[in-house]
């Protein structure tokens, strides 16, 4: 799968940072959907001429606001929990409600993040 992501060394944001910001729009504006796979951080960074390291970053960081999730040896995924963090500019001036929980309720967030970083380490173990 090719994501439409077009990142710049002169944006003041980092490659990292542009990388999270386009992919967390097309999720929150639909255009990725609940379960929908993403493609694996070497397969991004090949596409997009960036390091392994900043798909890794960006990837880890919407895994730990919620917005997707890696299933070890299988990929990462779309979270299916998405109303529960995406806030809606028009209610509460963009907050989430108070008593909103905006994690994800498949997994904990540090369980998320460590299947991650183990599914696309870059070391493997021996």
């Amino acid at each position: 799968m090719q994501l439409p992501i077009a990142v710049s060394e002169t944006d003041k944001a980092t490659l990292q940072n542009q990388v999270f910001e386009q992919i967390r729009l097309m999720i929150v504006d639909g255009r990725l959907k609940a379960g929908d796979s993403l493609p694996a951080t070497r397969e991004l960074s090949i596409q997009m001429g960036i390091s392994r390291n900043t798909a890794m970053l960006a990837y880890e960081r919407l895994i730990s606001e919620g917005y997707i999730y890696a299933k070890p040896q299988v990929g990462t995924f779309v979270s299916s929990n998405l109303h529960d963090r995406i806030p809606t500019p028009s209610i509460n001036g963009g907050r989430l409600p108070s008593g909103t929980n905006s994690t994800s309720t498949e997994q904990p967030r540090a369980t998320r993040t460590r299947q991650f970083l183990r599914t696309h380490s870059l070391r493997k173990s021996a």
